[in-house]
């Protein structure tokens, strides 16, 4: 009978040799994942924003928080903001882009509302 097992020290290589060949593609394809779902998440937020306001409506919402939304938006969703919601409209709205972006798969920390 003929011994088929591979030698530990083979496999050991064979894996290393494995790894060597597919980690740096591995490593660009998580990345280009990373980049796609951060630009996806910032047009779901920002089709969250229309629809919400659309919903709700635009009364009690001041013209501060809206801009700010807005820059948030316009910065890719990028930079890490903490827009406070000051009347009950805001607090809704708040409440429902923090509802509607998370059944989108995003975590509850993506939302730029916060206060100090």
């Amino acid at each position: 009978m003929r011994n088929t097992c591979i030698k530990p020290s083979r496999l050991w290589l064979a894996w290393l040799m494995g790894l060597a060949v597919a980690g740096p593609d591995q490593g660009a394809a998580t990345e280009a994942f990373a980049d796609d779902w951060t630009a996806r998440k910032c047009e779901l937020y920002q089709q969250a924003v229309r629809d919400a306001i659309t919903l709700q409506g635009p009364e009690g919402l001041r013209m501060a928080f809206l801009t700010s939304n807005q820059e948030f938006i316009d910065a890719q969703c990028a930079v890490r903001v903490e827009i406070c919601p000051m009347t009950p409209e805001e607090w809704a709205l708040a409440d429902t882009l923090l509802k509607m972006t998370m059944n989108e798969g995003m975590a509850s920390t993506f939302v730029p509302f916060g206060c100090p």
